[in-house]
Parts: C-alpha cells; sequence; structure tokens
C-alpha cells in the first residue's frame, strides 16, 4: 500500500488523514493533501520555484508549521503548489533540539482561467492533530478551519 490520505469529515470543518512509510514522505504527502483540498492540482504548472525553511522543536510542531506556511503561501502570494520535494532536513537526527525542513515548492501564481479554486482553508488547526508511528507506517491527522 504507498503513502496517500483521505478527508474526514468534522462537524463544520474538515480534517484529512494521512500516511507514508518514511517520515518524510509523510510532510510531502501531507503537503499534497493540503493543496488538493484547495486546488485541482491537474492544472497546476511548474514554472515558480522556492524553497521553504522550517523550523520547531519537534516532530509535530515541524509539520503543523509547514503546513500552516504553505497555506500562507498560497494565500497571501496567490500562489499554488503541485511540487513538494524535502532538499534537506534533521527530521530523522535523535537528539536535535531545533529540527529543520527546507522543501522545494514548485508551482505557479494562481490563474482564475486554469485554477478552480475548490475550497477555502482559513488556518490548520490543532485540534485532533496527531503525528505518530503506526506499526510499519507513519501517520498523521488534523482539522482544518473553513
Amino acid at each position: 500500500m504507498p503513502s496517500g490520505f483521505k478527508i474526514v469529515e468534522h462537524t463544520a470543518d474538515f480534517g484529512l488523514r494521512v500516511w507514508a512509510k518514511q517520515l518524510d514522505e509523510l510532510f510531502i504527502e501531507s503537503a499534497r493533501a493540503l493543496t488538493s483540498c484547495i486546488v485541482d492540482m491537474d492544472q497546476i504548472q511548474n514554472v515558480v520555484k522556492q524553497v521553504l525553511h522550517v523550523e520547531a522543536e519537534s516532530q509535530e510542531q515541524l509539520l503543523h508549521k509547514m503546513l500552516r506556511e504553505i497555506l500562507f503561501l498560497q494565500q497571501q502570494n496567490e500562489m499554488v503548489f503541485t511540487e513538494f520535494q524535502v532538499e534537506k532536513s534533521n527530521l530523522n537526527l535523535p537528539g536535535v533540539d531545533t529540527m529543520f525542513m527546507d522543501i522545494l515548492l514548485g508551482g505557479e501564481k494562481v490563474d482564475p482561467q486554469r485554477h478552480n479554486v475548490c475550497r477555502e482553508i482559513k488556518a490548520v488547526t490543532y485540534h485532533d492533530f496527531y503525528l505518530k508511528r503506526n506499526g510499519p507506517w507513519w501517520e498523521t491527522s488534523f482539522i482544518f478551519d473553513v
């Protein structure tokens, strides 16, 4: 079974449950899941590349911060992304005080002629948020404020 995600209904909001074999894959799959809830990713071209740097004190905080930053870039800069690639990270190193990740984002400015925005997401919340190892899989769940 490959990595993936599914939408989880939650009262007035909605959330995602994401899984992957590797922790860095889970981060990438979570970014894809977030973006796919906003726009049809098949319509996005990789014409603009940028590196997103995030730091946090734990794996959970790093994932949450990464998702918030991607959402911020999409909203503030009117960008949509389809490519997510870990460039550099100390995610799997034991005993690190500050974790970091550099993620290459590929996408473009929103073009209303080609990009049908499916859903507005206001924020990634901490409600029901978790990141854990589940047997051979890494798993996370988070709720969006819509």
